[in-house]
């Protein structure tokens, strides 16, 4: 790997003027230095080496921006270089701006930058204020996102775990939340997209971020967005059910094929499960969520499953459902505050119960 010196004398290539062959030399070299984690620190270590690629990704040859793009990929998932971006250069509205370009010849590697740089809360929070000065900044992302081939040349895939980031704040749930603007019942049907698991798991965060503002349950859980079904079948497997089983149960769940498969991501799985979870966490979800017949959907899972920590989510989430509501004082789960030694024993149970199911499959 080149050392300090070999990069420096890389430096004076990185330009517009240099001829093609020259910089397209220079930035392969720094293509495969990001390639290693000591390669980006050793590039963080100097801002000239980020400052020099913002202009290149302009570069008229395709090939030299394609190279410098993905150079920003690579040291944009460091989460110093990452903060420096976001913080010391006024990039990111440019970013934004362009993805929104049906256009864009490189949006999938911007689309990759942006996921990067809103990963962290620090830089999730800046990103989030550049898109709020955007007129429309929001929809015009999920536009971006939602409308089938947007942008020929590229899949915007990379927009989904963009804006799963983008919820992690109170803000970002707000805005796929407004009731005025349809944004949720757009993204719902992605749970079920095959062609990208990126794209689809970034949907399936996006919707469990939202399931955390309690206020909306009732909405999300209405007709006017009827969330419960999506997030459910994709947990539902071929299993036969009784009449008796299905009756309640929401129509897209009853009479499944034969070949009806699930959620083969257990990252996804579990996140799912955890949006229902936290629909349950008031009365009113939980009375809900219970009349749909969620137990049974979940009772055909926990005998399916095979991942340790799914199951052990599921099994609670089971639990929860079965067992006896909790008193009215206590009928909002996010109030309760559970002591920290109790909680302690529930996160050492949770890991002894992971061993020993890991153990028994050996």
């Amino acid at each position: 790997m080149a050392g300090k010196k070999e990069l420096e004398e890389l430096i004076p290539f990185l330009t517009l003027n240099e001829r093609i062959d020259v910089l397209s030399v220079a930035l392969h070299h720094i293509v495969g230095l990001t390639g290693t984690v000591d390669g980006i620190l050793l590039m963080a270590s100097d801002k000239r080496y980020i400052e020099a690629l913002f202009p290149l990704t302009r570069h008229p040859q395709d090939a030299i921006a394609t190279d410098s793009y993905l150079t920003l990929v690579n040291l944009s998932s460091n989460k110093t270089v990452a903060s420096s971006i976001v913080a010391d250069y006024d990039i990111v509205p440019h970013f934004l701006e362009y993805v929104t370009k049906s256009d864009s010849l490189h949006a999938d590697y911007v689309c990759m930058i942006l996921s990067n740089l809103s990963r962290n809360n620090e830089c999730c929070v800046k990103v989030t204020q550049y898109l709020q000065k955007i007129d429309g900044g929001f929809n015009q992302i999920v536009e971006a996102f939602c409308k089938e081939k947007f942008n020929p040349k590229n899949n915007l895939h990379y927009l989904g775990p963009f804006l799963s980031n983008l919820t992690q704040l109170h803000e970002g749930r707000k805005a796929v939340l407004d009731k005025d603007r349809c944004i949720i019942q757009r993204l719902i049907p992605f749970t079920q997209y095959e062609a990208s698991d990126i794209r689809r798991g970034g949907i399936v965060a996006t919707l469990k971020n939202a399931c955390f503002e309690s206020d909306y349950h009732s909405w999300l859980l209405s007709d006017s967005v009827d969330i419960l079904p999506r997030l459910l079948l994709p947990l539902a497997g071929p299993e036969e059910l009784t009449e008796d089983e299905m009756d309640g149960m929401p129509f897209d769940l009853q009479y499944l094929e034969e070949d009806k498969k699930r959620e083969p991501d257990p990252d996804i799985r579990q996140m799912l499960i955890e949006a229902v979870f936290q629909l349950c966490t008031t009365k009113e979800g939980r009375d809900i969520v219970k009349a749909k017949k969620t137990y049974i959907i979940l009772r055909e899972l926990d005998r399916w499953e095979k991942d340790p920590k799914v199951k052990s989510t599921c099994q609670k989430l089971i639990s929860l459902l079965i067992g006896d509501d909790p008193p009215d004082d206590l009928s909002d789960l996010k109030k309760v505050k559970i002591p920290e030694d109790v909680q302690k024993q529930l996160d050492e149970a949770d890991k002894q119960e992971e061993e020993e199911f890991a153990n028994a499959e050996i």
